[in-house]
Parts: structure tokens; sequence; C-alpha cells
């Protein structure tokens, strides 16, 4: 009986779809889940969600920002062995519940959660705290610094606290190293240290070498991170054009990768001249040791994922997965070669 009054219905909301070119979507779609919205990225105004038909695809449009979405047909959208409602109101309160998550996910967390702002990073040496430390504390004790007179980049974190901090050591005197910034954090002896190389100038034509954001620590601190965009600071000792990678002449051979891991791998793209990496980014902006306001040769770009101006989506870092920068040529002949990622912590 249910799977009958299911069909009745569909067929019923087929025709008076064909007849109405845009009308409110939970006005019409009545008792049917729909189950691929709550996997669509839509970035849309919850209750200014119209659709129309074109050849058989369900096309959404916000009301607002006029931007359409076209998530397939009826038969691909509305699953006749799913769910049903007992009543319309139960069916608006799901629709509309589905599109307030996805406007929050994008559009008002990403503005109320923590920041975050993390070095590409090569882990040296991994180590721990070899006594408690306080807040505003702005030097640690670790129980080994083998690593740390060429890696200067400190990551500190505490899977217990659900924190970690990020730091440049000024100096270092046997065990201790002098951070640039107070501890925000009161991390007890015995929490990770990670001492890491951020300059990404490094040779690795004889073996890839890899920077990324979160390691791959045994114990990872449990947060997700959203990463919105990437920045780029590149100085050289020589000028750079669109034809160089940096002032490599000719550019790359293997090229710079970007990709993110999840217990797979995914790429995202591969730059091997300067030219790769502006045809990317919506900016790349070179800097001249002529000019008196630089001083320096070099560039800077950013890449930004979210916003559906940019790629259109973040890329999203649950606990254990990272995004990850594989130099594979001989870039340590630039001077310094730094990307940041910017983005937040997601929370429920």
């Amino acid at each position: 009986m249910k799977k009958l009054f299911t069909l009745l219905f569909l067929f019923g909301l087929i025709l008076n779809s064909y007849t109405q070119d845009s009308n409110y979507v939970y006005q019409e779609n009545g008792m049917i889940r729909i189950d691929n919205l709550e996997t669509t990225p839509l970035f849309m105004t919850p209750g200014m969600v119209n659709y129309r038909l074109v050849r058989d695809n369900f096309i959404l449009k916000d009301g607002i920002t006029k931007q359409e979405y076209n998530i397939g047909t009826y038969s691909e959208i509305f699953k006749t062995d799913s769910s049903t409602f007992n009543t319309q109101d139960e069916a608006i309160d799901y629709l509309t519940t589905i599109l307030n998550r996805v406007v929050s996910d994008v559009s008002v967390q990403d503005q109320t959660t923590q920041a975050v702002i993390v070095n590409f990073n090569r882990i040296a040496e991994s180590t721990t705290l070899a006594a408690d430390r306080a807040v505003g504390d702005t030097f640690i004790t670790v129980l080994d610094t083998l690593g740390s007179a060429n890696n200067t980049y400190v990551i500190i974190f505490n899977p217990t606290l659900n924190r970690f901090s990020t730091f440049n050591t000024l100096s270092k005197n046997i065990d201790t190293l002098f951070l640039d910034t107070p501890l925000d954090v009161a991390y007890d002896s015995g929490s990770f240290v990670d001492l890491t190389n951020k300059n990404l100038a490094v040779d690795g034509s004889q073996a890839n070498q890899t920077f990324g954001l979160r390691g791959v620590s045994p114990s990872p601190v449990g947060i997700t991170i959203d990463v919105t965009r990437i920045i780029f600071t590149c100085t050289t000792t020589s000028a750079v054009d669109l034809s160089t990678f940096a002032d490599i002449e000719g550019g790359i051979t293997n090229g710079l990768v970007l990709r993110k891991r999840d217990g797979e791998y995914y790429n995202i793209f591969n730059a091997k001249t300067n030219q790769d990496l502006a045809g990317l980014m919506y900016d790349w902006d070179v800097a001249s040791a002529t000019n008196p306001q630089q001083g320096q040769d070099g560039f800077t770009s950013r890449l930004t994922f979210g916003g559906q101006s940019k790629v259109g989506v973040v890329i999203r870092l649950d606990p254990g997965e990272d995004l990850e920068f594989i130099v594979q040529d001989d870039l340590s002949s630039i001077v310094s070669f730094l990307v940041v990622a910017e983005g937040h912590i997601v929370e429920d």
C-alpha cells in the first residue's frame, strides 16, 4: 500500500510540475524523500528555492543569488523505494532542514568557528615535551632536539586536549626551544612535538619530498578542518617570469603536485612553470628587486577553494587526513618557497 501511494503521488507530482514551470520546491515535492540533496554541495538561500524542468532535469534556483543547480532527473532524485512522510508538513520540515544545514556549513559556520592558518611543512623529527608548560610560556623543553637546528617550524599537539599549536623557534639551548609566540594551551608533559621545515625550496629530484599540514601521527588530533584557500610566497635571487618556475629557467620537469590524502590519494594539480600557477589562481603577482617598494625578486599568489565564484568547494580534512605538496624536482636554488593553508575548524 505504501509503495502504491508513493507511485501515485509521484505521478501527480510530475504532471503538476510540467504545468507549473516555477514553484517553491518544498510546496510541490510533498511526501517523497529527496536523498540526493543530502550530499549535493548547494549554496542556497533557505525558503527562496524555486525549480523548473529542462528536458526532464530538475533545476533548483536560488531566488536571491539567481544561481541554478541541475540535480538530475526525477528518476535520479525521487526514490520510490525510500522513506515517505505521513504529512506534507513533515516533508517541508525535512527539506528546509537540509537546505538550512547546507547553508550553515558553508556560509555561517566558517565565519564563527576557530580560524586555522598553518604552513605546509615536512617533519624532520618527532619528540615530546619533557615538562608541563603553561599558557603564556615562550619556551618548551623537549626530550630530543637533534632536528631543531634547521627545522625551526614547531607543531605541538595533544589528542587528549584535542588541540594543536604552531610556532617558529627563535633559538635553542640544549633541550630548550625558545618560541616566537606565547603558548595558547597548557600542554602536559608527553604532548607531541614535531620539528619541521616549512621551506619547500628543497631537492626532490632524487626522492620526492612531501610537505603536509597534519603529518602522519598515529595519534592525530580529533578535529576536522576545512581548507578554504592556500597562499604562496616565493623569494628568488633573480627576476621571475611566466616561463620559469620561481626563477628556475625553463621551469621544472616533473612538477609541483598538490594532492589530498584520506586513505587514498586525489591529485588536485601539477604546476611546472609560473604560467601554470598563474592559470590556476585568481592572482599571481610578481615582485621585483628593482621596485623600491618591493626590493626583492619573487612572487605571491593565492588559490581560493571556498565560494561559488572560486573553485566552489572547500577541502575538508578529517582526523588522519591531509593536504600535501609533493616536491619532485630540485628547488634548492630558490631562496624561500612558503605555502600557507587558511581555513577553519568544523563544528557540528
